[in-house]
């Protein structure tokens, strides 16, 4: 033999040495982002095997996840990177394999086409994207992202099938996530800890750093901690798609109504009134779609719930203040005098800022403003707020943060960007209804909770809170949920309803995927 090949330790050390000396003089100097990317990158390839395999799950597992992507342009959240990675691990398997199925919802896809269409016409037509974090003089183009992510989050979710004993899995995958909100407030009272918010968003902690150092700021502290809120609304919808509204009020097993009452407790540590709004029409519409208004336990509720109120009346002004204005809303109860004005003050200035906008509507009827803004206009409007001359919602006007959701669509889209999210609206709850009617028996309270969800979350963006640029990709994330783990679609006709995992079209076993089984086109 003339030659002999290179042993694979030695390729290795080959390989290794020059990555190991640069990353060692990259170490030793200070702490730049390219450092950071460097090492990013190098820490990708080494998971790389991981995200191969485990793609799908590590995405359901992000799509709640308060992290961001710091060392990047523009600091994305996690999500947004494993959408693309799901994505083209996706599109090689499917080129490697010409027997994978992917399940596809033609309804659902095209719905969300036709917003993204809208998206693109109305950004060309007013400014362009304005990318301000890749060098533009404009701001506004991270909303685009964010509507363009949404098409990207359903397909990268839907298209692969979740097995039925994996259900109940990414369903935890999917809600718990979100209780990393919670990190950025709980590390804002250690010091030590503010390392965290290179990882976590900060903006969770704005309100309680505001409080500490905002300068000449008079009143009392309400310390509101505003990541709890969505955590506790996640938790909430875990609890019930384990053992759904019945199950929780089951007196045979109390704790389970004691981690409801509490998680709806630390919810209210938020000091949004809206969150508590949230939780209680997820409740209100899980209770009537389980059936339970029919029942004796209907009254019951109605009752504890009048009794409860009455509880709280003398003991209200002892809570902690941040539970008050949480409270607020709600009719007898007296909480503290500063802590009712400061919820007035908020709902005043919502209703002075739609007062100013709803005139705007048939100036961008046919042809919506979007996104777009200068950043001189940025500017300008700080300063002259800093001097007294435009009122305090003026600059959110400027961003686009209207705190209305059908404002939200109708100012920066027009009315085709109305159609195409009520087109996307209507189909998505036809596809959720069918799977909660039709699914699969082991299904049962999972579907019951994403089509309550879903619905919840549609009446709270229309009537409560909504901005269409973060609430898209969360409902196309929770479309997506339901469709991988349902195989798709369920048959309106309960005996074509699938029955087991088998029941689905299996392809023939390959060397490569022994046994594994595909779902047919949905």
């Amino acid at each position: 033999m003339s030659g002999s090949p290179i042993p694979k330790k030695a390729l290795i050390l080959i390989l290794a040495l020059p990555i190991a000396a640069l990353l060692g003089y990259m170490l030793a100097g200070p702490l730049d982002y390219t450092t950071i990317f460097v090492y990013g990158s190098v820490l990708g390839l080494l998971l790389l095997p991981i995200f191969i395999q485990h793609h799908h799950a590590l995405l359901v597992l992000s799509l709640n996840a308060a992290i961001d992507i710091f060392f990047l342009p523009g600091k994305p959240h996690l999500w947004m990177l494993l959408v693309l990675v799901s994505l083209g691990v996706t599109l090689v398997s499917r080129i490697l394999d010409k027997e994978m199925r992917l399940i596809l919802v033609p309804s659902v896809t095209w719905g969300l086409v036709a917003i993204m269409l809208t998206v693109a016409a109305t950004a060309k037509l007013t400014g362009g994207l304005g990318m301000k974090a890749l060098g533009d003089s404009n701001y506004g183009g991270k909303r685009y992202v964010f509507i363009a992510f949404a098409l990207l989050v359903f397909l990268a979710v839907s298209v692969h099938r979740v097995p039925l004993e994996k259900a109940r899995l990414y369903v935890g995958l999917y809600f718990l996530s979100t209780i990393t909100a919670i990190v950025s407030n709980l590390a804002y009272m250690v010091p030590s800890m503010w390392w965290l918010y290179w990882f976590f968003p900060i903006e969770y902690a704005l309100g309680q750093a505001y409080e500490d150092y905002a300068v000449g700021m008079i009143g009392m502290k309400v310390s509101r901690l505003v990541g709890f809120a969505p955590a506790a609304q996640a938790a909430v919808c875990f609890l019930l798609a384990q053992s759904g509204i019945r199950g929780l009020l089951d007196l045979k097993k109390p704790w389970r109504l004691m981690i409801l009452m509490a998680t709806i407790g630390l919810s209210m540590m938020s000091g949004f009134r809206s969150g508590l709004i949230l939780i209680g029409l997820i409740l209100a519409i899980q209770f009537c779609l389980e059936g339970l208004i029919r029942t004796r336990l209907f009254a019951a509720v109605v009752l504890s719930g009048v009794l409860g109120l009455v509880a709280l009346v003398p003991l209200v002004q002892h809570l902690p203040l941040s539970i008050q204005r949480s409270l607020s809303m709600l009719p007898l109860l007296e909480v503290d005098a500063a802590v009712r004005a400061d919820a007035k003050s908020s709902t005043d200035w919502r209703l002075q800022m739609w007062e100013v906008l709803i005139p705007q509507i048939p100036k961008y009827f046919w042809m919506g403003k979007g996104y777009s803004t200068s950043e001189a206009d940025y500017y300008l409007a700080a300063e002259s707020m800093k001097r007294g001359y435009m009122r305090d919602y003026e600059l959110s006007l400027l961003a686009g943060d209207y705190h209305n959701g059908p404002l939200s669509i109708i100012l920066p889209f027009g009315i085709w960007g109305v159609l195409g999210f009520l087109a996307f609206l209507v189909v998505s709850i036809r596809v959720l209804y069918l799977n909660y009617r039709f699914g699969h028996s082991s299904l049962k309270s999972i579907n019951t909770l994403l089509f309550t969800y879903f619905l919840a979350r549609v009446v709270y963006f229309f009537f409560i809170f909504g901005q269409v640029h973060t609430d898209l990709g969360a409902l196309a994330g929770l479309i997506g949920l339901s469709v991988c783990l349902n195989g798709g679609v369920a048959s309106t006709s309960p005996a074509r309803a699938p029955t087991s995992p088998t029941s689905q079209r299996v392809a023939p076993a390959s060397p490569r995927t022994p046994g594994r089984w595909k779902p047919a086109r949905a």
